[in-house]
């Protein structure tokens, strides 16, 4: 879980973002 720090706040909520266009691409999931 040490990872997840390394990340800064910026690029966590980036990847964030990211995960949700990928999920409206996939309604499945």
């Amino acid at each position: 879980m040490n990872k997840i720090n390394k990340f800064s706040p910026e690029v966590r909520e980036r990847a964030v973002r990211m995960v949700q266009e990928h999920r409206g691409d996939y309604p499945s999931l």
